[in-house]
């Protein structure tokens, strides 16, 4: 999940899917999506990926 930001012209990954069906949207209620919480695994991507990672931790309802 990727919410961006207009104000900061910024994309930000919220979350990550972990199983689902992609064919369907996050909305749809009728079938369950699974998502992680990328905070949780920062570290770990940026190992991975040596991307550099800016991170802050923020509350996205």
């Amino acid at each position: 999940m990727i919410d961006y930001r207009e104000d900061e012209q910024q994309s930000f990954v919220i979350g990550v899917a972990w199983f689902g069906d992609k064919t369907i949207s996050c909305q749809s209620s009728n079938r369950p999506n699974l998502y992680t919480r990328v905070s949780n695994y920062v570290n770990w991507i940026h190992n991975e990926t040596e991307i550099p990672i800016t991170f802050s931790c923020k509350f996205v309802n």
